[in-house]
């Protein structure tokens, strides 16, 4: 048989399920067919709806040559198939239509039947001969399974297969049926006999069925085992791809978080928050990003939000695209001019950062410093080849200045800007070789002279360094022959033109030439004179009234002179050397100290009313000097990172900031001093301070010796005082009561200064407490030890210890209620004891080297270990045991200042070391390096730290909150090429 359907839903169920049904069909007992077959042998179905052809696929008209009988299922779809047409079309030709079998089994016969199997058109012969064509309807015979949904049309296709065998076998269709119900009566009746004849075997029966549930059972658990194994191998290997996947971002996190301190060693605070941005989380709620406490430690540094405002921070970043190669300002400092190594000349806005002017110049830079110089606030001039130009910042109009010696040629030379800052008078001159011309704020020529007025014949002379008095009146000169190795001083009066001064030495050159007053200041390298035949090999200092036209003094056999300034004073004149200072009394020249650095000098600038001097140096390490104590103080550095290699090529200093050129750097750092808005002064140091409580609102005072008082913070009233005590502490939270030992009768007391109730303590004699002053330690006469609630007083543990534990050279504190710490005095050694049933139990012990501490914390269940190496360890102790929770490494060196505390209100650690302070999170890892010792006042939320006589405090800031900030600082700011692909980041 061939069944021919239409390929959708209905149809194909239809067909599979006759198909099914025909193959497994087989004739009763007894029945004989005329075909002499049992069974169908075999039913043909096309599995593929086939394109519209003219012929019919090789497969489908094979099956039809080979088949007896057509099934058609009908449907209202079939008789729109031109394919299933042509398939019915094809038997038509080679059998006939009565072997066509029709299924109904979806909607009326009418728009179901195709109209192949109700009629045909045929040809009739009238008796004259005509030919007219005429149709015929056909009734095919037809099986109806139509049912309501698929459960129906199942239990009517066992009737249509009866109908379709009766027709297929020859045989009448109620025969059939009745043979088949008889069959099925047969059945029935032999399934009862079996089930009555199988009954006494039933027993035996359950049993087996038993054993061969219980083997599915076990097969069916086995599978689902196999099934949760393979499901979980699965949630493993996700889990696995996750956890590779956190562990690659958050490595790439410290890896950046590592790149932004290296930017923020090279002065490039925007570019190390840019880089962050990259990988942190928005906030503390998204898990898009792993968190890592690398990065918020290093965001804290990028927006030096804990700096002291005494440490140098980093305001702005000066880009150029090449190594900057000269710095310098406009008379009003708010603009700066640079100057790079592929010729082009920058102006930058002070204050912003922004670029103003840029010009690629044509020139050749032997001496950036003599190429290019401010005219003004508003215009630069630039020595190039062709000319001295003079550029508007504003537009970049250019005017090539013209010669005032040689009418109708333009100015050519080198520009020599004066080295005194402070001159109301014009700041630089240009040498065009023979002559030299001193310009005014326009460029023009207000003064000049002729070189060789003062040289030789045949000698080579070259202009070097320039100043003026402030007023202008007195103009000084170096002039330098490279033919026999000499240099001049020369001072001129502008206003007359006389010469003030002319001296020649045999000499590399006169170096530093700076004016108090009419008083002018010059270094040489020898003291002789050539006008006079002396000649001496040193270095000397020169003093000279130009007023008088006599010298006041010289200093010989002085080291190499790179700097001089005097005092802001007036009482000292201090040379620089390459890693030394000298200081001279300005009026005789005396020589009063000369102090050594290890360091390498970039320059020195005196300090306003006083007679320091800020030193800065090659390794960012900046201090300040006075002659008066021969001494180096307060180091202000501009590398915060001890391990910082970048050398600083230039220091310049302004009242606008400290400007920091790197060796070999492409850009400038402004570094301000004093400026942070985060550290504000909160308040006065208090002296006599031993401590404050926990809320802040309350201190003990000491005035002297042996003698305390219990203060108010907000009015400095004093609560309770007392005199003659040993000791003298807050208990707990110290919002009530103190504790103290008098000296008079060795008894302890307690006093209530809410109540103004004073309790003794007889019999107890606290040797030691907790860190946070919670529990006591008290020991009798039959060491027989005890541990007191200090808040309630009441009874938290007691203990003996074993006699074959000797305890004569050791201390032993209080952790808590049930924790005792061991600390040895003989040994650098210690332990801690655990106290159950009165018995005391260790449970750790360690050594460790003589300059290593162990810190329990205040208000936590923990310690740390502090290595000398700058390693520190974190344990957590709870009931019986101690475990190691985290490991910190290249933390400051712990001294004897050194203290650990939790703060439960932000859920956080602080670390403190004499010079420094690291903020930890909940799991040890630190989040933020301060470099100074600082205190956190809960109450208001609140960093402090003492600085001279003065508080200061910052907010303690959320993760949140610094994002905020990196993204308000940022404000669109992208880096500059050669950084993003420097570090392969990706714009923003």
């Amino acid at each position: 048989a061939f069944i021919s359907y239409r390929h959708s839903e209905l149809d194909k169920f239809v067909a599979t399920t006759l198909q099914r049904k025909l193959e497994a069909f087989t004739l009763p007992k007894g029945v004989s067919s005329k075909t002499k077959k049992k069974r169908i042998e075999r039913v043909f179905r096309d599995q593929d709806e086939l394109p519209l052809s003219s012929n019919l696929s090789e497969p489908i008209h094979l099956a039809l040559n080979n088949t007896d009988f057509l099934i058609v299922i009908c449907t209202p779809r079939l008789p729109e198939s031109k394919w299933c047409e042509e398939e019915i079309s094809t038997f038509i030709k080679l059998y006939g239509r009565e072997k066509i079998l029709a299924v109904l089994a979806e909607g009326e016969p009418s728009e179901s039947f195709p109209p192949l199997l109700t009629g045909e058109d045929y040809e009739e012969t009238l008796p004259d001969g005509t030919k007219v064509t005429k149709h015929r309807s056909f009734e095919p015979l037809a099986a109806d399974v139509r049912g309501k949904n698929n459960k129906e049309v199942r239990k009517k296709l066992d009737d249509a297969v009866l109908r379709i065998a009766a027709s297929i076998f020859e045989l009448n269709y109620d025969d059939l049926k009745q043979r088949h119900r008889e069959r099925k009566i047969r059945r029935m009746f032999s399934i009862i006999s079996s089930v009555a004849a199988a009954f006494m075997l039933f027993s035996a029966v359950c049993v087996g069925l038993m054993i061969t549930i219980m083997n599915q059972s076990n097969m069916i658990m086995e599978q689902n085992t196999e099934i949760k194994e393979q499901s979980n191998e699965i949630s493993q290997k996700n889990a696995l791809i996750n956890q590779q996947y956190e562990e690659a971002a958050k490595n790439l996190s410290v890896l950046t978080a590592d790149n932004s301190i290296e930017l923020l060693k090279r002065g490039r605070k925007h570019d190390a928050l840019y880089m962050l941005r990259q990988v942190i989380p928005d906030s503390s709620s998204d898990t898009s990003i792993p968190y890592t406490p690398e990065a918020e430690a290093a965001l804290v540094d990028a927006l030096d939000v804990y700096a002291p405002v005494s440490e140098l921070k980093i305001q702005n970043t000066y880009d150029s695209d090449y190594e900057i190669k000269s710095a310098s300002f406009s008379p009003d400092l708010t603009r700066m001019l640079t100057i790079d190594s592929g010729n082009y000349f920058k102006v930058f806005d002070v204050e912003t950062g922004n670029l103003l002017f840029s010009k690629l110049c044509a020139c050749r830079l032997t001496d950036a410093t003599k190429k290019a110089a401010f005219c003004g606030n508003d215009y630069i001039i630039v020595a190039e080849d062709n000319g001295i130009h003079k550029y508007t910042i504003s537009d970049s109009k250019d005017i090539i200045l013209d010669s005032p010696s040689n009418f109708g040629q333009v100015l050519k030379g080198n520009i020599v800007r004066s080295n005194n800052k402070y001159s109301t008078y014009s700041t630089f001159l240009v040498n065009d070789g023979s002559d030299i011309f001193l310009l005014d704020q326009a460029g023009q020529s207000v003064f000049s002279f002729s070189i060789s007025d003062y040289s030789k014949p045949g000698s080579h002379m070259s202009l070097g360094e320039y100043s003026t008095s402030n007023d202008g009146k007195y103009l000084a000169f170096e002039l330098s022959d490279s033919l026999d190795s000499s240099a001049s001083i020369l001072v001129l009066d502008s206003d007359t033109g006389e010469t003030i001064l002319h001296e020649t030495y045999s000499a590399f050159g006169v170096r530093n030439i700076l004016f108090d007053g009419y008083t002018l200041f010059y270094t040489v390298t020898s003291s002789g004179s050539l006008n006079k035949d002396s000649d001496v090999d040193s270095y000397s200092c020169f003093s000279y009234d130009c007023d008088s036209k006599k010298l006041n003094w010289k200093s010989e056999k002085l080291s190499y002179v790179t700097k001089i300034v005097k005092s802001a004073n007036n009482n000292y004149i201090y040379l620089a050397g390459y890693s030394y200072i000298v200081s001279l009394d300005k009026n005789t020249g005396k020589e009063i100290y000369t102090a050594s650095l290890n360091e390498s000098i970039t320059d020195i600038y005196s300090i306003n009313n006083s007679d320091y001097i800020y030193v800065a140096t090659k390794t960012g390490d900046n201090y300040f000097y006075s002659c008066d104590t021969n001494t180096f103080s307060r180091n202000i550095p501009v590398n915060v990172y001890k391990e910082n290699t970048n050398i600083i090529e230039n220091t310049i200093v302004n009242t606008n900031g400290f400007f920091v050129v790197y060796e070999n750097s492409n850009h400038v750092t402004r570094f301000v001093d004093g400026k942070s808005a985060h550290f504000t002064k909160y308040g006065e140091k208090v002296e006599g301070l031993v401590e404050y409580n926990a809320s802040r609102n309350l201190y003990i005072f000491s005035e002297k010796p042996e003698s305390y008082s219990v203060k108010s913070a907000e009015t400095n009233e004093t609560l309770f005082s007392i005199d003659n005590v040993y000791s003298f502490y807050f208990i707990g939270d110290g919002s009530q009561s103190v504790i103290y030992k008098s000296k008079e009768n060795y008894t302890t007391y307690t006093y209530d200064f809410i109540n103004n109730k004073t309790v003794s303590l007889d019999n107890l004699s606290f040797s030691s407490y907790s860190e946070d002053k919670k529990y006591g330690l008290s020991k009798d006469l039959n060491d027989h030890y005890t541990v007191y609630d200090l808040t309630t007083m009441a009874l938290s543990s007691e203990f003996d210890v074993p006699d074959s534990y000797d305890l004569s050279n050791s201390n032993l504190i209080p952790l808590d209620g049930t924790h005792i710490l061991v600390d040895s005095l003989e040994y650098d050694y210690f332990e801690i004891l655990y106290i159950e049933n009165n018995l005391a139990k260790k449970i750790f012990s360690k050594y460790t080297g003589k300059l290593d501490k162990m810190l329990p914390a205040a208000n936590a269940n923990c310690f740390c270990v502090a290595y000398s190496t700058g390693m520190v360890e974190f344990y957590d102790y709870s009931s019986g045991k101690v475990d190691l929770i985290n490991t910190s490494f290249n933390l400051e060196f712990v001294g004897s200042s050194a203290s650990f505390e939790y703060h439960p209100e932000k859920n956080i650690y602080i670390f403190s070391t004499f010079s420094k302070s690291y903020i930890l999170n909940e799991n040890f890892a630190p989040i933020a390096s301060i470099n100074c010792k600082i205190n956190y006042l809960p109450s208001e939320n609140l960093i402090s730290y003492t600085e001279g006589d003065t508080v200061y405090a910052a907010p303690f800031y959320s993760y949140d909150e610094l994002v905020k900030m990196a993204d308000k600082e940022l404000s669109g700011y992208c880096p500059p090429i050669r950084i993003l692909k420097e570090y392969n980041i990706t714009p923003r």
